[in-house]
């Protein structure tokens, strides 16, 4: 009725929703959302749905230090305003030495990844531990080992006084992926 006082039957009206819905969705070339609600409403208007990418596997597998060494693993997290690191120490059986975990306050993720470093060096250097060797998923804390330029200002000295701890030991820095990326043997 609203245009030229034509009435227009109900039939009609969802089968022109349905096509035109049907025509735009598929004119698009966004990935569909993983939601199941999602995916019942686009199949109804006959949308060709374009699902996200697989995600990458990586198969890690964790390995033992050597004999007389200490292994500890560590990984940040952010999460909405939570931000958070933790880590775990083993010996060369594989038994559980300490673990930790710690809110790091507000951050982004290179933040909480180099704070996860920096206790792991620091929990280290308290329990005597002098052959350590540090497994990262981050590519940027390897870097930041490297130069000390990418280490943000509010960390500088923290990281600091960790890089002169790691001088009075045997250190290994590598990734996950088995990477070597940094060695310092004293």
């Amino acid at each position: 009725m609203r245009f030229q006082n034509k009435k227009i039957n109900w039939r009609s009206s969802i089968a022109s929703i349905i096509s035109n819905a049907a025509l735009s969705g598929n004119l698009s070339s966004k990935v569909a959302s993983p939601s199941i609600s999602n995916f019942v409403i686009l199949k109804k208007f006959s949308v060709t749905l374009h699902p996200p990418r697989a995600p990458k596997i990586i198969v890690v597998i964790w390995q033992p230090p050597s004999p007389n060494w200490t292994k500890c693993n560590t990984d940040g997290s952010t999460s909405g305003n939570m931000y958070s690191c933790g880590g775990i120490f083993r010996n060369c059986n594989s038994d559980m030495l300490i673990c930790f975990g710690e809110n790091t306050g507000t951050g982004n993720s290179l933040h909480v990844e180099l704070s996860g470093a920096m206790r792991a060096i620091e929990l280290a250097t308290t329990h005597q531990w002098l052959n350590l060797w540090l497994e990262v998923d981050s590519e940027l804390v390897v870097r930041a080992f490297k130069n000390q330029y990418l280490v943000p200002w509010h960390l500088k000295n923290r990281w600091m006084n960790c890089m002169l701890l790691t001088r009075n030991m045997n250190f290994l820095l590598l990734t996950y992926l088995g990477k070597e990326m940094f060695v310092q043997i004293n």
